[in-house]
């Protein structure tokens, strides 16, 4: 038994999903997009994940932990409803593995308004459905 077993057993839970809103791959590169004060640097990364109260994304910045910024997530031209969702958050982690050139960075949402909340839950939706039906639409 590994030492992460071991862990999970102790405490009942996966160290690896304490989400409080499960998040769903992104298999499609999708930007996004933010900015921190106080130099308000603009830089894209490329999503990985999303729910309705986080997601992971890649970019070239360290981030400290508890970091609040700005983030603006680009939603794919082939999405119906295609827009873009800006919002505050604030960063759980940022790491980088050996040989990796990004960071691996995961936020928290705050003070989403319903109807974005709403719009990522359609736009998750439209995704969960897409790696179903594949992109064209056929069953896979």
């Amino acid at each position: 038994m590994g030492i992460l077993d071991r862990f999970s057993r102790v405490f009942g839970t996966p160290w690896f999903n304490r989400r409080k809103v499960p998040r769903v791959s992104i298999g499609d590169r999708i930007d996004v997009a933010f900015w921190t004060a106080p130099r308000y640097r603009f830089e894209y990364g490329e999503l990985e994940d999303l729910s309705a109260g986080g997601a992971r994304f890649l970019s070239y910045i360290k981030l400290s932990k508890g970091t609040r910024f700005e983030l603006n997530i680009h939603l794919p031209a082939a999405y119906p409803m295609g827009r873009s969702l800006r919002c505050n958050a604030r960063i759980v982690y940022c790491c980088k593995g050996m040989g990796q050139k990004r960071y691996r960075i995961g936020c928290e949402f705050e003070g989403l308004e319903t109807p974005d909340t709403a719009e990522i839950e359609k736009f998750l939706s439209w995704v969960k459905l897409r790696k179903q039906t594949g992109p064209d639409g056929t069953a896979q």
